[in-house]
């Protein structure tokens, strides 16, 4: 049995029938969401939220004492923003007897976010760094290439002369014969 708190004492039963809704006629759903379960809309889809975001681990929430982890901290967890091993670490507090609250899922939500902003800034750094470096070897490369190209301009240039050096040479060779 799914126990989160009073209001909702068997989630188990009540997610597959919230999403189940074949038996519910069309524009019924709010009556009898009311007939089954006393909730409003909003509390249904916390719970279905919740029940989508903890996927095949719902379960195991059977298995925590009673409101081990509050229902707005398990709304706050349900966010499609957080990540998976914040619901992981949450479970397992729980699972070792600790309550977590709004305010305890809220911190353990803006620290693993912070984390992985830290992450990414390092990630960015690493590719700026890496990008900084491969344009100073293109840069390089430039270089390199315009030199080689300024060199074999050069050794035309000494040949072109020589050939032309030659060329008089023997012009005015034939022409003093």
């Amino acid at each position: 049995v799914l126990i989160l708190s009073a209001h909702a004492p068997d989630l188990t039963a009540a997610f597959p029938a919230a999403n189940d809704y074949s038996d519910v006629r069309h524009g019924q759903w709010l009556t009898w969401l009311e007939t089954e379960f006393g909730w409003p809309e909003a509390t249904a889809k916390n719970y279905m939220s919740a029940a989508r975001a903890f996927g095949a681990k719902t379960p195991s929430l059977g298995d925590l004492p009673t409101a081990a982890i509050t229902n707005e901290a398990l709304y706050a967890l349900a966010s499609p923003r957080v990540p998976q091993i914040v619901r992981d670490e949450a479970l397992e507090r729980a699972e070792a007897g600790e309550k977590i609250t709004k305010s305890e899922a809220q911190d353990m939500i803006r620290k693993a976010l912070e984390a992985e902003a830290e992450r990414n800034r390092d990630l960015v750094q690493q590719a700026e760094a890496k990008s900084a470096v491969a344009l100073r070897q293109a840069a390089e490369r430039e270089k390199a290439a315009e030199r080689q190209a300024v060199e074999q301009l050069d050794t035309i240039r000494r040949e072109a002369a020589a050939k032309c050096g030659r060329l008089r040479l023997a012009y005015l060779i034939t022409v003093l014969r």
